[in-house]
């Protein structure tokens, strides 16, 4: 388990390595309401339902670059 993070996603940048595909290295900053800033790595299944400007709820993994496959897009 991880830690609960709600907050706006600020940036949404694609960073693969030479070769891969770019869907299954998809990273969000996330702004969280303390002003923290937050990098996970979406999962390849989500990284296209997310833009800049939603407010999203996730767990923030323990591990550095585990995906993160369970994001909620927060409406309000």
């Amino acid at each position: 388990m991880g830690r609960p993070i709600t907050g706006t996603v600020i940036e949404k940048t694609y960073r693969p390595p030479p070769g891969a595909p770019a869907k299954y290295w998809c990273y969000l900053m996330v702004e969280t309401a303390a002003g923290e800033r937050v990098n996970v790595r979406l999962h390849q299944k989500v990284h296209d339902r997310i833009t800049v400007g939603d407010r999203v709820q996730l767990e923030q993994p323990w591990r550095k670059n585990k995906r993160v496959e369970d994001v909620r897009v927060v409406r309000g």
